[in-house]
């Protein structure tokens, strides 16, 4: 008899876990979670890409496209919690903002 009890308890659990699983629909989080990776690649692309435009082309157009790449990384950044990292963009966006100001 324990034994037929204990496989009844791993039948209920069983359901348990796939009950809830359903209910969660852990796609939409996966989905959000690579919208927001390839949000950071994209990002950290034009980061490196402004900052060529800055040292070849024109500081006006270089600062554009890195705070736009800045703006890319954030959610990722504060999905993750990397509060080091956000403070850093903010950092670089600061310093961008003011050049850009100069500029105009």
């Amino acid at each position: 008899m324990d034994i037929r009890r204990g496989e009844v308890e791993r039948t209920c659990y069983r359901h348990e876990l796939s009950s809830s699983v359903l209910h969660h629909h852990p796609r939409s989080y996966l989905h959000d979670a690579s919208m927001t990776v390839t949000l950071r690649y994209i990002g950290h692309i034009l980061i490196v890409l402004g900052y060529f435009i800055v040292l070849n082309v024109s500081v006006f157009f270089g600062v554009l496209v890195g705070m736009s790449g800045h703006s890319l990384v954030l959610p990722w950044a504060i999905q993750n919690k990397m509060w080091d990292l956000i403070i850093l963009l903010a950092f670089f966006v600061t310093i961008q903002l003011a050049k850009l100001i100069q500029l105009l």
